[in-house]
């Protein structure tokens, strides 16, 4: 693959990204480090310029790897298969359209692990961007921060949001990730799991990396109803494969449940709506309802419905 011993692989799964894929390489190339570091690519079958790109800096840097699988196998997989393949110590993963925004992103990530030896995955503040480049939040910033070691119990509890462009994690935890994660929109979500499994958490509170946030548009109606969907199917999955310490987070999926239930009302698709929060109601305790939140989802809904 190369000739040089890698400290850490930047994985990279794409799929048609042409539009974006240059500055992220670019952001990761300008990693200033004191070890090696591989960038490997796992294109997706792309229909369009992506490969072409990549094969651009396939020449231009030993460091620098492109698979392409022989047909399109989809994103979760496509995770799985980018993660699994990746053998060296520590894997840091980007998605194609994020950028690294420090040029010490991978050293203060790296230099983390070394010191904390019981993380398995460590993370850090996210600024997020629109179309337009402009800042839309810095997480972690302004909300709440999380301690800087943390075990999955409180990942469950205060349900941390990690992006997936500001984790570098251990390899070694990663060569029995089980592939069921592949069967859910949540490969993400299941992958952060799957960490806590296998150490602690890691906050590094520095802002590494920007994540691209897309408009919203039609074609993304049905990956929001699956997702959501995939969610509720998952509350049991979990349940039955988790260690028994942690099915206490996943006793019924009432939440999901409402989350459908105001999806299908905020898309005018009524008849959805009425069928998954009469089933909410039935399954929640009436004392466990806060009506107020109830009131102001709905409100939320009714404007924010979308033809």
């Amino acid at each position: 693959m190369t000739k040089f011993n890698p400290f850490v692989t930047v994985v990279i799964p794409a799929y048609n990204a042409e539009k974006y894929i240059r500055e992220t390489l670019d952001s990761i190339f300008l990693q200033e480090t004191t070890f090696p570091f591989l960038v490997h690519v796992f294109d997706d079958c792309s229909i369009d310029s992506t490969v072409q790109i990549c094969q651009e800096y396939n020449e231009k840097y030993e460091n620098f790897y492109l698979t392409i699988h022989p047909k399109n196998i989809g994103m979760s997989k496509n995770q799985h298969f980018a993660i699994s393949n990746a053998y060296t110590k520590y894997i840091a993963y980007i998605d194609s359209d994020d950028l690294y925004c420090s040029t010490n992103f991978l050293q203060n990530q790296i230099d983390f692990l070394n010191e904390n030896s019981t993380v398995s995955c460590v993370f850090c503040n996210v600024s997020s961007f629109d179309e337009n480049l402009k800042t839309t939040e810095i997480r972690f910033e302004q909300d709440k921060k999380p301690p800087k070691l943390f075990n999955l119990h409180y990942f469950f509890k205060n349900i941390i949001p990690i992006t997936n462009s500001s984790m570098v994690f251990k390899q070694e935890y990663n060569n029995t990730l089980p592939f069921f994660y592949t069967d859910y929109f949540q490969f993400d979500w299941l992958l952060h799991i799957h960490h806590g499994l296998n150490g602690d958490f890691g906050y590094n509170d520095f802002v590494g990396t920007r994540y691209r946030i897309h408009a919203n548009n039609a074609t993304n109606i049905k990956f929001a109803e699956s997702k959501i969907k995939d969610a509720i199917k998952l509350n049991y999955v979990l349940k039955k494969n988790l260690p028994d310490e942690y099915k206490v987070y996943f006793t019924h999926p009432r939440y999901q449940i409402n989350s459908l239930a105001l999806f299908y009302f905020r898309y005018n698709k009524y008849i959805k709506f009425l069928k998954w929060y009469v089933l909410w109601l039935r399954l929640t305790p009436i004392k466990s309802i806060n009506f107020r939140e109830q009131f102001w989802l709905l409100r939320y809904a009714f404007f924010k419905r979308t033809d």
